[in-house]
């Protein structure tokens, strides 16, 4: 079983409540885990590895959407932050911490459309292209688990 809550989270929310903040910032708790280390290793070698996978995969879909670059590096050039992917108690996988970047150069949108047509054609035909290792990359680096084709 994994611990739902780490102490740095049990800080910060002592500091969201403790009432001595001039703004207020309201968070849900979600009893739960992130995607991450030891404990990300241990929920994607276990039973529901499946359920995960497929519910990250939704998190990836919204991402390209709201062109969210930091949680899975599907189609952007970076690292990946697993912290920002929960699995919560029933194994449902939620996204935290989410960002809508909108792309004002209309060069720039373009690229950003050419590459998620090429993304989303890659995934229709279960092409295995630059994103499948990218994402495989951050589970690796992030959890230590290793994925095949």
């Amino acid at each position: 079983k994994v611990e739902p809550m780490v102490a740095e989270h049990k800080n910060s929310i002592e500091a969201i409540t403790s009432g001595t903040k001039e703004f207020v910032a309201i968070v849900e708790y979600v009893p739960g885990t992130i995607l991450q280390g030891l404990p990300g290793h241990e929920l994607l070698k276990g039973e529901g590895v499946g359920a995960i996978l497929e519910g990250v995969g939704g998190l990836i879909a919204l991402d390209c959407l709201t062109n969210n670059l930091d949680r899975v590096p599907a189609i952007w050039s970076n690292d990946g932050n697993l912290g920002n992917v929960m699995v919560n108690m029933s194994g449902e996988v939620l996204g935290i911490d989410q960002q809508v970047n909108a792309i004002g150069d209309d060069a720039g949108r373009q690229r950003y459309f050419a590459t998620l047509r090429d993304f989303v054609a890659d995934a229709k035909l279960g092409r295995a292209g630059k994103p499948t290792a990218q994402i495989k990359a951050v589970f690796l680096q992030n959890c230590g688990v290793e994925f095949d084709d």
